[in-house]
């Protein structure tokens, strides 16, 4: 077992229902007034993808500017008390970092979500009890989203491990983890379609004990 796991989370930690993107989404183009919307662009934004940020994401799928969209949306998920409604921990999850933790491997979290996301569910969730290091690249000059692997990589170096391994969902983690050079693994929730190989799949994170 790797001395030190890093997790992206949602997705992985953290579930998060489909209809929440999809209805700040729809909500920010009729308020844009221009755009284009549609499930299967909210949900290609949402899991990310392995070639493009989610920036270029936003003005590839949506047709909108980056600048007129992230104000809007960032002031829609600050509401975390709608959001905590189509949230929830994964129920493998606690148990194994239980585990994890109980056996000394580090754990630390890298995600490409903003901050005023990321910072409330894992207080809400975790409240500090589990990871020793929390990279949030979006807004971090000089670190790259994934599926670059400044993230990962600048996660391993504050932990103090080389012997690591990223936990993602999606085909943008298993490139970032790949091209940081240390172990892929996929968590399939059977939520969305994954085309990147990783070195190896599980079903739950029970399997990584």
């Amino acid at each position: 077992m790797s001395k030190g796991m890093i997790f992206d989370v949602d997705g992985v930690l953290i579930y998060t229902a489909i209809d929440y993107p999809r209805e700040i989404v729809k909500k920010i183009i009729k308020r844009l007034g221009y755009g284009e919307f549609s499930f299967k662009k909210v949900d290609r934004f949402w899991w990310g993808d392995s070639d493009v940020s989610r920036r270029e994401l936003i003005e590839l799928e949506f047709k909108v500017k980056f600048e007129d969209f992230i104000g809007l949306f960032e002031g829609y998920v600050k509401d975390f008390e709608h959001a905590k409604n189509f949230k929830m921990v994964y129920n493998d999850v606690i148990p194994v970092l239980d585990e994890l933790k109980r056996r000394g491997i580090s754990l630390g979290i890298v995600t490409d979500a903003p901050s005023y996301i990321a910072i409330p569910q894992l207080d809400y969730f975790f409240n500090d009890n589990y990871f020793s290091e929390i990279v949030m690249t979006h807004g971090l000059e000089n670190v790259r989203d994934k599926p670059e692997p400044d993230g990962i990589l600048l996660c391993m170096g504050r932990m103090g491990v080389n012997d690591c391994a990223f936990i993602g969902d999606s085909d943008s983690d298993i490139v970032a983890a790949k091209k940081a050079g240390i172990e892929a693994i996929l968590i399939d929730r059977g939520e969305h379609e994954t085309y990147v190989k990783p070195d190896r799949k599980l079903k739950t994170l029970k399997e990584l004990l």
